[in-house]
């Protein structure tokens, strides 16, 4: 309206624009002449025809009341004057249900202005789907609330940010962050429980995502919780908007145990190659170890044998005794080597207590020696049912933790473990370690035996140690338990005595050596181990070497004879295994003359055969008693 009051008509161009922003909008557009008794339509949109339910040819003519549900007309009374009051009268709202051909009602919101067409009173009325609006915003909020409700129970950490502060957060980053609540967390800065570099790291990622650049895939960062505990925190951010402005929603999740596990199964990984790598250390270093110690034997009888001046005689005797004090040492090494590789196949039985603490205390030295002073009290005690291998692994770890249990710079004179060994009662083992170190805190007690669970500086301990203890010890039907407090800690490993019939199967014992002279065949790949029993045994046997299983076969077709053979088990070609069995199938009776010399049984195979024959065997290196005592052991039976 122009202020004088005359009506300003609109350009055809102006009309068409309204119409077309109209049907853009989903908004019905239809002009009705106002009459004495009623309007009639004389315009109608396609989107008026869609909403009524009927084309829009129909529509003209006809009143837009008809389409209008009776229980609603009374709502059009109060508008219907005012209409007709042109140009005077102002527009109207109204919102009515209307009935469409087909039977189907929907809301609709009637927007009126009144004008004139050719001079006539009439209206513009706008028609709005307010049903279809309803329906959508419902829609809209049953989704934000869905969504909203999978925030709230997601198990993942959800923080939306805007300039690094935290707007919102969800119960698991509360959780996560070690917080009560996830309001507690707003407000703050996510880069403040970030440790270190990964703070400048993280600020730099959510600044590259705030400019719109890819967010690359999940980063790791470490953080500490709220209660001072350290996490790994995996976080994945994008860009996103909240209250109408650009924010950061980032998604974490804490992946401590997972990497803790990757490490600990790089760790095991690398544990099972160094056991493969000890088992075969031990085999490689047992030949010439064992060649040593009879060369060591060869030369004690030289010099005995000698005319040497007194002074000669004692020299040489003590240079023999250090020498068989060195291959003493180096045989127990090798011995510790051939423990750590064995595998958890062996079967279960009676172990030797003593001498499991006595091989644990041997390898743990290098832990014990500068922290503390080691004090031993073995008591007389049983056989225990178990595994000798893991009842060593078990007590070299409560052993290496006594030592780390030191609080740093007091004086080592003041420190001491205590490893006792005693039988509690009738058919009960007990060993413990003990230490007098600062103890356990209370707070971890309850979870000493969890998995990743450490009182230990960082990269001096995985968590696992107890962890795999105490299953290990479950698995020999044992208990491991604890007492600590402030004056130092106890680790009880308590197993029941091994019954009779669980003995484990000893090697033949040797007996007594005597005096009989037979014809013995050496077979070893070794030449210097050949070389080695011959100049042993010359002075007191008929003796021929062999180079492998070939070679002692090749004499033997050739009808040579011999009383006893004394044979590598594992050797390249034909080893003492095959030998045994060419023997038994070709020559019956002759495979019992074998006496088996072995570095170690690496292999299920070996350890098979071992187990399922009685032969004699030695374990390299061996003793010259040994060796004799086993050869007349045979000699004995073929006489």
């Amino acid at each position: 309206m122009k202020p004088d009051g005359d009506a300003t008509e609109p350009s055809p161009l102006v009309l068409e624009a309204v119409l077309k922003a109209a049907e853009v909008a989903r908004i019905g557009v239809a002009v009705s002449i106002l009459e004495e008794d009623a309007s009639r339509c004389v315009y109608a949109t396609d989107t008026a025809a869609e909403l009524l339910g009927a084309p829009g040819h129909q529509l003209v003519g006809r009143s837009l009341r008809d389409f209008i549900i009776p229980e609603h007309l009374h709502r059009l009374l109060p508008l219907a004057d005012q209409m007709r009051a042109v140009p005077r009268g102002g527009g109207g709202v109204v919102e009515v249900s209307v009935r469409r051909p087909d039977g189907e009602e929907r809301a609709l919101e009637l927007a009126y202005s009144p004008t004139t067409v050719d001079g006539k009173p009439a209206v513009v009325t706008f028609l709005i789907n307010v049903g279809e609006q309803r329906a959508t915003a419902r829609r809209t909020k049953e989704t934000a609330q869905r969504l909203a409700q999978l925030i709230e129970q997601s198990p993942d950490a959800v923080v939306i940010s805007r300039r690094g502060l935290i707007l919102e957060a969800n119960p698991a980053a509360a959780r996560m962050l070690g917080v009560e609540s996830a309001q507690q967390l707003l407000g703050l800065s996510l880069a403040q429980f970030v440790v270190g570099e990964d703070a400048s790291a993280m600020r730099e990622r959510m600044a590259s995502v705030a400019r719109g650049e890819h967010p690359g895939p999940p980063r790791v960062y470490r953080a500490t919780r709220a209660d001072g505990e350290r996490v790994l925190v995996e976080i994945a951010s994008f860009a996103s908007e909240y209250g109408g402005e650009p924010a950061i929603i980032g998604f974490g999740r804490d992946v401590t145990d997972r990497e803790r596990m990757q490490e600990q199964l790089a760790n095991t990984e690398r544990l099972a190659a160094l056991g493969t790598l000890a088992a075969g250390v031990a085999h490689e270093i047992n030949n010439p170890l064992a060649t040593l110690a009879l060369n060591t034997e060869v030369v004690a009888r030289a010099v005995a044998r000698a005319t040497l001046s007194e002074q000669d005689r004692v020299t040489g005797a003590a240079a023999v005794a250090e020498l068989r004090t060195s291959v003493d040492r180096m045989t127990a090494i090798v011995r510790d080597l051939t423990g750590f590789s064995r595998t958890s196949t062996e079967q279960f039985g009676a172990v030797d207590v003593a001498s499991v603490i006595d091989r644990a205390l041997r390898v743990a030295r290098h832990a014990t020696r500068q922290r503390a002073t080691v004090r031993l009290e073995l008591s007389q005690v049983p056989p225990a049912f178990g595994h000798a291998g893991k009842l060593e692994q078990v007590l070299l770890n409560l052993l290496v933790n006594a030592a780390q249990a030191f609080p740093p710079g007091r004086p080592e004179a003041s420190n001491e473990i205590v490893v006792r060994a005693w039988a509690p009662e009738p058919g009960r083992v007990c060993i413990e370690v003990t230490d007098n170190g600062e103890g356990i805190a209370p707070a971890v007690m309850s979870r000493v035996f969890d998995p990743f669970v450490t009182t230990k500086p960082a990269g001096e301990g995985t968590g696992l140690g107890l962890f795999i203890s105490h299953n290990a010890v479950r698995q020999m039907e044992g208990e491991l338990s604890v007492q600590s407090n402030a004056g130092g800690t106890t680790m009880r490993v308590l197993l029941r005595a091994a019954r009779e019939v669980e003995q484990v199967a000893v090697e033949p014992r040797v007996g007594p050596a005597k005096s009989a002279r037979g014809r013995v065949l050496i077979v070893d790949d070794e030449p210097a181990m050949c070389r080695s029993l011959q100049s042993l045994l010359r002075s007191s046997h008929e003796v021929s070497t062999a180079g492998g299983g070939e070679a002692a076969l090749e004499l033997l077709a050739r009808g040579e004879r011999y009383d006893v053979i004394l044979c590598d088990l594992m050797m390249p070609g034909l080893n003492g295994m095959a030998l045994f069995g060419e023997l038994e199938r070709h020559q019956p009776g002759l495979q019992q003359q074998m006496i088996f010399m072995t570095g170690g049984a690496f292999t299920a195979e070996a350890r098979a055969f071992l187990g399922g024959c009685s032969n004699l065997r030695l374990q390299k290196p061996f003793a010259a008693e040994e060796l004799e005592a086993a050869i007349q052991q045979v000699l004995s039976r073929e006489r």
